[in-house]
């Protein structure tokens, strides 16, 4: 029950601390963030010099291999420059220096963990017990204050009954208590806790100096093991300038180039034969993809929606709500109409027969009703077949042009959803066509249309012309 009332008086209004334990707690927090710091950083730069010796080693393991001399057919080492004995002593003298400077760099890098991590996370280990007495000085600070506003509000009771009185007597008590409580835990932080942020503060630039130490010891490896491998073989320190680096690469290229291009897997590859398959944009935008994967055809008219933006892509516009008019339409419930299928979407049989698809290149006529009925005839003889042909009906004339209504109406497909948040509102989704009833002059307004049987208002700048 007491913690209880302590959580509770975490969130009532808190009493300022003493101006000197203030200091002193700001101080210690202070110090336990750099010293959680160092101990992040410290395992940081363990990971990145790991990964620069890994790296730079299977560069020189990557290149002793290139060098190598290409086993197999002697016609195919004919054909291109093998390396010199000197080109081969290189690559394997640069294998070698890399991997015996990565055993000695790893073996100093232990020396990060002993001399600058293992004392930063010890240090933190006595901050942690003695953010206890923090939190018992903490608990005796919300016991004092809730006693106090207890008090003070029995006090400042015009009239009190019997009950009230002695209630406010324990609560003096309780006050004097708490407030010895609360003097103690104070001293108590200000003779320990000067000691502890002091000792704090004077740990962290040693284990900075120790972090810098070692950095430049690994540096200096690096450093002497590279140096010594370019004075054994010439190369110049520090290197040559970049006119002249471009110059020797120009030079080299065109034989390398020329010896890439005659192997035969990458002379005559895909990559060379065939063209780089794009998606055609007809195929994007054939249909709609729901969050479940399934993709389905737009259910207004038969047409093509508009493709869904990528998840990246910029949220919908923001639609001022003062734009809107103020007409009101009682029924505010939503369903989404039920797909109907298009005029233009069904076929008669005869165009579906007259543009069936040939399989084998043959063409392929219409069953009998006998033949879909499941009886099957033995034989049919080629005078019957041609006969039944002729007598084929023969397909309707193409219906005539419509004539153009004296009233012309605009719409417009909906490029976001729109759930409808008030009373008159025109919910639709995301491809819905939605048909004008009033519009004003400006895109970033209001618009009444109709969309599934219902009218409604609904911010145009959802939708784009059709």
């Amino acid at each position: 029950m007491q913690k209880l009332q302590r959580k509770a008086g975490l969130l009532l209004h808190r009493s300022a601390d003493d101006a000197q334990v203030s200091l002193l707690l700001k101080d210690f927090e202070d110090g336990d963030k750099i010293l959680k710091s160092i101990i992040e950083s410290v395992k940081a730069f363990r990971i990145a010099w790991t990964e620069l010796l890994q790296h730079a080693s299977g560069m020189a393991t990557d290149f002793d291999d290139l060098y190598q001399y290409i086993h197999g057919d002697p016609d195919t080492n004919r054909r291109y420059h093998a390396a010199t004995r000197d080109q081969l002593a290189k690559a394997k003298a640069f294998k070698e220096c890399l991997a015996s400077c990565r055993d000695v760099i790893i073996q100093e890098l232990a020396d990060v963990e002993r001399r600058v991590g293992g004392p930063a996370k010890e240090t933190r280990k006595h901050i942690d017990a003695f953010r206890k007495i923090i939190k018992r000085r903490e608990d005796r600070k919300l016991d004092f204050e809730r006693y106090k506003s207890r008090t003070v509000a029995l006090e400042q009771k015009s009239t009190r009954s019997e009950r009230d009185n002695n209630a406010l007597l324990k609560h003096q008590i309780d006050l004097d208590v708490s407030e010895k409580g609360y003097e103690v835990a104070d001293d108590h932080l200000k003779q320990s806790l000067p000691g502890l942020t002091k000792a704090i503060m004077a740990l962290i630039p040693q284990l900075v100096n120790s972090q810098c130490m070692i950095q430049n010891t690994l540096l200096g490896h690096y450093y002497t093991a590279l140096h010594g491998f370019c004075q054994q073989y010439g190369y110049a320190i520090p290197s040559s300038e970049w006119t002249q680096v471009q110059t020797e690469f120009d030079d080299v290229f065109p034989r390398v180039k020329r010896d890439t291009e005659t192997i035969g897997s990458i002379a005559k590859g895909k990559a060379i034969t065939q063209p780089f398959a794009t998606r055609p944009d007809s195929l994007q935008t054939r249909t709609v993809t729901h969050k479940n994967g399934i993709g389905s055809r737009s259910s207004s008219n038969g047409a093509l929606p508009a493709p869904i933006p990528a998840a990246d892509s910029m949220p919908p516009p923001a639609y001022d709500m003062s734009l809107k008019p103020t007409r009101t339409i009682s029924n505010n419930s939503y369903s989404r109409p039920t797909p109907s299928p298009s005029v233009a979407s069904f076929q008669t049989s005869s165009e579906y027969y007259n543009n069936a698809p040939s399989v084998a290149g043959s063409q392929r006529t219409p069953l009998s009703p006998r033949m879909q009925s499941g009886g099957l005839r033995p034989a049919v003889s080629s005078t019957s077949l041609a006969s039944s042909v002729a007598a084929k009906k023969k397909p309707p004339p193409p219906p005539p042009k419509r004539k153009p209504s004296g009233l012309q109406q605009e719409y417009v497909v909906a490029q976001y959803d729109f759930a409808g948040g008030e009373a008159g509102d025109l919910p639709f989704r995301e491809g819905d066509r939605i048909r004008i009833v009033k519009k004003t002059g400006s895109i970033n307004d209001w618009w009444e249309g109709e969309c599934g049987g219902r009218t409604g208002s609904f911010p145009a700048n959802y939708c784009k012309p059709m």
